[in-house]
């Protein structure tokens, strides 16, 4: 694990930031922890002046767009203040004695008031905070620059310059806070939320300007003159530049650049590349070889991240390069380079990043990992994100529940011992994860939670931005491939996704987002092994996003949220099937149809999603339980609905039969099987179908047969692709006749204004569209015959 030494220890001349000169952040107030180390806790949050990605990514820190640093000022009044205090300070630039004190005091407030990027805090800081705050945590900003000046440049102008700004912080603070309020018209500013004044601890202890000063002469006619002629050097110096960002931090609390802004040398622009070794703890290696046995890349293996503003699930790759575009190919790239080397050794070298990974040391749950990286300190905020947001999401989720995950950001310091003394090494940065949280439901939009057992969520890293959406945003292929959904069935003049025991339902239509809202139902009751039928579902929401255009609903981002005795000879070996025909039965009024789109979603994280009959695609991600609950559910259909009936109309003899679906499935399976001319194997040796006894059991023997073949492989014409499970095609069969229940329910309605329903007349399909599971079936009708059989 990683050596820590005591946060004392930061405050050295070489670095010159000392904690108690931090500006007071309730959110971010540095305190020793049990480990002695300065503990900076927190998620990361976009830097606010580089706000390329502000429109698209948003976190709980962010108010708007109107407070980035990037934004330009909406008053042009404290500019006017700027130009006024340099008129007045042009023309006294040889100040007496008696009023020198005032007009070097004149100068820094123009040089404070002229500063563009300080100009925008200032008009942040008017929507944010109270002047008083504002005041108070600003003459530290001033102390700290003070002493950032003094460590910088070691001349005795700039220690003059370093002096001056320490004595008179108070004084300066108080100038500024006054300009401020002139230039707001006297109206006080607004009080942030996460600003509380009565927990200021307004008696933070200060080292005295003695302390840090006692080898200064004391030079009194210094204050007249200093400032002017040093105001460019000043504006060009570190120092300047790091008083912006710590008024930055005190406007946007952000813990990882806090910790950054404290391990950073005075001596080093923050525009420099600077190496800064990070000690990442996490189980990225372990999880990726137990979860995902023979996948070398963590690309394509899907994520839920969320914050308070929703959730968003993507593959690995498309979320880095999203979020973090400056940076988040170089992360994924030395990732997955040293998950490939077993974790020994990997780096990367590009565009001004340099990254090297080295194994510290690993056991079987996690791994401890040096990260040694130099960039700028902007791009060093992104790559701490980025690893974090990794370690956050791969990790091992004690059971089947869903968990949030988040990592500690630290700082830390450690010495060496040299010749019996203690000399301070480089600081670094340590990663560490948190305890994982169970994610308690809050709402109706969390019902897409049951698709991701298991999965932990990386919490509080930037989502998306959305205005209506509720819930998940997911594409449809991985949302369709997550939920099980066989194909899109049409019902009632629109498409809903249908699978064996799950529903996707459009409930409306986002236009800000352009997007659809997604309802995700299992078919399953609570209890028991009764099954809601598609159309009982939609019955019970009410109004839906009614779209027969399977593009459309891809297309278009998604957020899921919100929102009794026979004797059987079908199924069995003396029932071939051979003689079965056309019924030449005429169609339904209307010409109906049976009308889906197939499914077929490829090898996951390498195929793509597509659409029977459309040039829809979309890549998919890697789900690990996707397979397995496809299996359960092919399982669950069996152990639900063997005793279910089919009605099949023998037209030519004009008698109809009532058959358990069992019965009827395992028939339609050897006949497709042997249409085909596919071949049965088991341990890859060629077997066939086990076929039921003709007996009155209500199509037992066809369901205790239709579980002993579950085991065995379909071996098609192309040897060279790989084998399917024979539960596939049971999986099919019993999917077209869920869709043909839902289309015969939604005919009914105008199979009863012309006269021709129930009991006059059957409505069905033809058996052989069944046999070659079309997507596209017309209905056909027959008159009642004269009885209706179960089977004997």
């Amino acid at each position: 694990m990683s050596s820590r030494g005591s946060k004392d220890s930061l405050q050295m001349k070489e670095l010159g930031h000392s904690s108690a000169d931090l500006p007071f952040d309730p959110l971010s107030e540095y305190t020793p922890n049990t480990h002695n180390t300065a503990n900076v806790k927190g998620t990361m949050t976009p830097r606010h002046d580089l706000v390329h990605d502000s429109d698209t990514f948003q976190t709980e820190y962010q108010e708007s767009e109107e407070i980035h640093i990037g934004r330009p000022a909406s008053s042009t009044s404290i500019t006017s203040i700027a130009s006024a205090v340099f008129s007045t300070t042009s023309e006294a630039s040889t100040p007496s004695s008696t009023g020198g004190d005032q007009a070097s005091s004149d100068v820094l407030i123009g040089l404070l008031l002229s500063d563009s990027e300080l100009r925008q805090l200032y008009e942040q800081a008017s929507k944010k905070t109270s002047l008083d705050k504002f005041e108070n945590n600003f003459r530290r900003c001033l102390v700290q620059f003070s002493q950032h000046l003094k460590t910088e440049i070691l001349t005795p102008q700039f220690k003059g310059a370093a002096r001056y700004v320490r004595y008179n912080s108070t004084k300066l603070a108080s100038q500024l806070r006054m300009e401020l309020d002139e230039a707001t018209g006297g109206v006080p500013l607004n009080i942030s939320s996460f600003v509380n004044d009565e927990q200021d601890p307004a008696t933070l202890v200060e080292e005295s300007t003695e302390q840090i000063y006692d080898d200064e002469t004391d030079d009194k006619d210094i204050d007249e003159y200093i400032f002017s002629e040093l105001r460019e050097a000043i504006q060009r110096s570190n120092s300047w530049q790091f008083l912006r960002e710590n008024l930055n931090l005190f406007l946007h609390p952000n813990r990882t650049r806090r910790a950054l802004f404290t391990i950073w040398p005075i001596t080093c622009s923050l525009d420099i590349p600077h190496e800064i070794q990070y000690i990442i703890t996490c189980e990225v290696p372990q999880f990726l070889r137990l979860r995902y046995p023979g996948i070398q890349s963590i690309a394509d293996i899907l994520i839920v991240t969320m914050n308070s503003t929703g959730a968003v699930a993507q593959d690995c790759k498309e979320y880095m390069e999203e979020t973090w575009p400056e940076v988040g190919t170089y992360v994924l790239e030395v990732v997955d380079k040293f998950l490939q080397t077993y974790g020994e050794m990997s780096a990367i070298c590009k565009e001004g990043v340099v990254i090297q990974l080295e194994r510290r040391q690993e056991n079987e749950r996690e791994s401890e990992i040096s990260a040694l990286v130099t960039s700028s300190y902007y791009l060093h905020e992104k790559i701490i994100a980025a690893f974090s947001w990794l370690c956050s999401a791969l990790r091992f989720a004690p059971e089947d529940t869903i968990y949030q995950s988040a990592v500690e950001v630290q700082y830390s310091t450690k010495n060496k011992r040299d010749k019996g003394n203690d000399i301070l090494e480089a600081p670094n940065i340590t990663l560490e994860l948190n305890k994982l949280q169970e994610f308690a439901p809050t709402a109706d939009s969390d019902c897409w939670r049951s698709l991701f057992p298991g999965m932990v969520i990386a919490y509080d890293f930037p989502v998306k931005k959305r205005f209506e959406g509720k819930g998940l945003e997911i594409s449809f292929a991985n949302m369709a491939m997550a939920a099980r959904i066989w194909s899109l069935i049409e019902f009632d003049e629109g498409l809903i996704g249908n699978g064996l025991s799950t529903v996707l339902v459009p409930v409306k239509e986002l236009t800000k987002d352009n997007a659809i809202q997604w309802h995700f139902c299992n078919k399953k009751m609570d209890s028991g092994r009764r099954r809601l039928h598609f159309s009982e579902i939609l019955r019970d929401i009410g109004s839906w996003h009614k779209e027969r255009s399977p593009d459309r609903l891809v297309e278009q981002r998604c957020f899921l949220g919100w929102t009794t005795e026979a004797s059987i000879v079908l199924g069995t070996e003396n029932f071939s099937g051979q003689n079965i025909k056309l019924s030449e039965t005429t169609p339904g009024p209307g010409i109906r149809h049976v009308r889906s789109y197939g499914i077929t979603s490829g090898t996951p994280g390498l195929g793509f999603f597509t659409f029977t009959g459309t040039a829809t695609r979309q890549k998919t991600s890697i789900l690990p339980a996707v397979q397995n609950s496809l299996e359960k559910d092919i399982y669950d259909m069996i152990e639900d609905c063997w005793k279910n009936n089919v009605l099949i109309y023998d037209a030519g003899e004009k008698v109809a039969y009532y058959v358990p679906q069992s019965s009827f499935v395992l028939f339609t399976a050897r006949t497709i099987l042997a249409n085909r001319g596919h071949q049965l194997v088991n341990d890859g040796v060629a077997t066939h179908l086990n076929m039921a006894q003709p007996c009155s059991d209500e199509g037992r023997q066809a369901y205790q047969a239709l579980k002993a073949n579950l085991s065995f492989k379909v071996k098609k014409h192309d040897s060279s692709r790989a084998l399917e499970g024979v539960s596939k095609l049971f999986g099919d069969i019993w999917h077209t006749l869920d869709n043909i229940e839902g289309e015969l329910v939604s005919a009914e309605k105008e199979f009863l204004m012309v006269g021709e329903c129930a009991p006059q007349y059957i409505h069905g399909v033809e058996y052989m569209d069944v046999l070659q599971l079309k997507g596209n079936m017309p209905i056909h009708r027959a008159e009642r015959p004269s009885t209706t059989h179960r089977p004997s």
